[in-house]
Formats: C-alpha cells, sequence, structure tokens
C-alpha cells in the first residue's frame, strides 16, 4: 500500500510496500510514524508558540532596535556592534549545541537576542552568555537530581539577557 501525504516539505516517513521508508528510501522504526493530521511542517509552521517564531520575533526586534540606533546615532557602529554580538554569541553557542546537549531553539534564541546587548557594550555581550548559564545551573542541578535529561534552557537565556542589560551602567 503507498500512500503520499500532502505538504510542502513533507519529511515524514511514507509507506512502500509493508515497509516504512523515509524520503530517502531508509527504513524507519514503524512506531515512530505519526498519524497524517500530528507533526507535520505545515502545522509546525501555523503554530504560535513555535520557537522558532519566537526566536524570528526577538531576531527582528532586535535588528530594528540595531537600526534605530544607528539612525539616532548617525553612524554604523551600533548596527555592526549589534550584528557582531549577535554572531559572535552565535558561534559560541552553535558550538555548545555540537558539543553539550544544548537545543537548536536555544541557539537561535541566544543569537537573536544578542545584538540587544551588543547595543550595551562587549562587556554586557560577555555578562549576558555569563549569566544565562549561571541562571541556568541551579535548574540543571535540580534536574539531575530528579533524574532529569532536558531543562528549559529559554528562560535563563531570556532572564540572561535583562539582567546583563540592567547591570550594563555598572560593568
Amino acid at each position: 500500500m503507498v500512500s503520499r501525504r500532502s505538504g510542502h516539505g513533507d519529511h515524514r516517513a511514507r509507506w512502500r510496500g509493508s515497509v516504512p521508508c523515509g524520503r530517502r528510501g531508509l527504513a524507519l522504526d514503524p512506531h515512530r510514524v505519526e498519524p497524517a493530521g500530528r507533526g507535520s511542517g505545515a502545522d509546525r509552521r501555523a503554530d504560535p508558540s513555535d520557537p522558532r517564531r519566537l526566536a524570528a520575533a526577538c531576531g527582528a526586534i532586535a535588528l530594528v532596535a540595531c537600526v534605530v540606533a544607528a539612525i539616532v546615532d548617525l553612524s554604523w557602529a551600533p548596527l555592526l556592534a549589534g550584528l557582531t554580538a549577535g554572531a559572535a554569541v552565535g558561534v559560541v553557542f552553535l558550538a555548545l549545541w555540537r558539543f553539550t546537549g544544548l537545543g537548536m531553539g536555544d541557539v537561535r534564541l541566544a543569537t537573536a537576542l544578542a545584538p540587544i546587548a551588543g547595543l550595551a557594550g562587549w562587556q554586557t555581550v560577555v555578562a549576558f552568555v555569563v549569566l544565562t548559564h549561571l541562571l541556568a545551573a541551579p535548574v540543571a542541578l535540580w534536574a539531575l537530581a530528579r533524574r532529569r535529561r532536558d531543562i528549559a534552557f529559554g528562560p535563563a537565556v531570556v532572564a540572561g539577557l535583562y539582567l546583563a542589560v540592567a547591570l550594563a551602567p555598572m560593568l
């Protein structure tokens, strides 16, 4: 029985004969194939609580803030500082994603929020990264004590940004 699910970017398994196969013909576990109405890319894109949409919105707001600061200062420096901070934090968090258990949503969120810290200076960018991890440490220790593997790192990213920007005049 061959069935093809509709939708742009359909990445879920299709049934060919009695063996479930993915896009490239790789055999998949038949118990992990999702029903037609759940988990498709179109459903995820329409979900307003999707972390990708949150990171994109935060990135757009940060970019607008950098452009406004550049216009007010009549200089390219705020825009370049924000974009450079975003790139630097993105590289650091990509390395953490590659070598640790950090999620890609956390990488996107930190990269999107970093230009705001970059507008306040490089000390604020470093404080943002350090405070983010310091705020997540107690939650991670609690999760380890309860034998859980996953923690929500996004709230620590947002709280780390707020604290870093609030402490920026003292840095």
